[in-house]
């Protein structure tokens, strides 16, 4: 797959109905807010006069999904193969992830890949929603004022995105069930443009059915909203996209501040060994720092300011050691890598910081020792 900038990714500012403003107050379909979300990336523009009930028949391109959700982790690309494939329909969709692993950012690209006629994407931060939310005209071409957007525009259906749903009270879960169950019950009957009409995409950092058990969740409604179910594994079970991400951040940020600074290879040894507890989010912006604050041409370890205490080496250095040789530790250190890397033997050689061809050297050691080595060959 090419290398795809990503122009999406943590740019696409999204207002979000129920978000704390500065004075106290909370976004509630604000003139002009909630109807600037862009309408034509990613997919070709509508086609005139086309019936807006019609879902798009063409998927949108693995290049196209890699645009808006960038990444080189194999278990990303099957996710996207699921975003491609569910796009199109109107089905319930679950995102599970930590905070800052990209669950909005997945909502955005799944709503763009859901076609032309795809209509809005609303996020609601479901801490902060009114008891009437589910009685407001989001998707209308009216907002609150009076003002009409587009009159000569029917009401769009769209995607409804739930920002931790483990969050929402029990008034609110009832009326969301309600709403989905009207979906199944009632599909020839939905007025285009309510929010029967929309998608639902739940995304949570909880484990949700540790939520249904506690009784603060639903199980109904759990049951409805997870039809499709996606995972975003943490950074840091992603090693191959720590480089990745590192770099595009570093272009991003040397364009921004005019700057040409790279990243020592100690440094991204260091980036590797680090937890990450804020994932993708937090890499941005330890990028974007040491690139604005730097003298140099290159950014060193101690200009990164990692938290030693988040770095892998720090905890595995400070643990009590197995009374095991160095030779012993070298083999389970590669083995251990390689299971991370699905068995990918050059992105495992990347984050060792070794050649391929070393690499297969020790694997052909440790085979001759009597271990089962499997991967990929590339």
């Amino acid at each position: 797959m090419n290398d795809v900038r990503p122009a999406m990714l943590f740019e696409m500012d999204t207002p979000f109905v129920g978000q704390p403003l500065s004075n106290g107050k909370v976004l509630a379909n604000e003139p002009g807010g909630l109807n600037n979300i862009p309408q034509n990336h990613g997919v070709p523009n509508p086609v005139h006069g086309a019936s807006p009930y019609v879902a798009s028949e063409a998927r949108v391109s693995e290049e196209d999904m890699l645009h808006h959700f960038p990444s080189r982790d194999e278990k990303i690309y099957k996710i996207l193969e699921i975003v491609r494939t569910v796009a199109p329909t109107k089905v319930s969709v679950l995102i599970a992830g930590e905070s800052g692993t990209g669950k909005e950012t997945l909502s955005k690209a799944l709503h763009i890949a859901s076609g032309p006629n795809r209509g809005r994407l609303i996020v609601a931060n479901c801490a902060n929603l009114p008891q009437n939310f589910f009685e407001m005209d989001l998707f209308n071409n009216t907002n609150r004022m009076g003002h009409d957007y587009a009159p000569s525009r029917p009401a769009e259906c769209g995607t409804l995105m739930f920002d931790e749903i483990t969050a929402l009270d029990s008034t609110l879960q009832v009326k969301l069930l309600k709403i989905l169950r009207d979906q199944d019950s009632n599909k020839g009957l939905i007025r285009r443009g309510t929010l029967a009409d929309a998608r639902i995409v739940a995304c949570t950092q909880k484990n949700l059915e540790d939520e249904v058990n506690a009784g603060r969740f639903r199980s109904d409604l759990y049951f409805k909203i997870n039809v499709i179910s996606l995972e975003l594994l943490p950074l840091r079970k992603r090693l191959v996209d720590i480089d990745f991400y590192a770099e595009l951040f570093l272009r991003e940020f040397n364009v921004q501040f005019s700057k040409s600074v790279q990243l020592s290879p100690t440094a991204k040894q260091a980036l590797r060994a680090y937890t990450w507890p804020g994932n993708v989010r937090e890499l941005r912006s330890l990028i974007q720092r040491s690139v604005l604050l730097t003298t140099k041409d290159y950014i060193n370890v101690e200009e990164l300011h990692l938290i030693r205490s988040n770095s892998r080496t720090e905890v595995a250095m400070s643990d009590a050691l197995p009374h095991i040789t160095l030779r012993e530790l070298e083999q389970r250190l590669i083995l251990q890598t390689l299971r991370r890397m699905n068995g990918n033997r050059t992105h495992t050689a990347k984050a060792l910081g070794i050649s391929l061809r070393a690499l297969r050297y020790k694997l052909n050691e440790l085979v001759d020792c009597g271990y089962e080595v499997e991967g990929k060959n590339i």
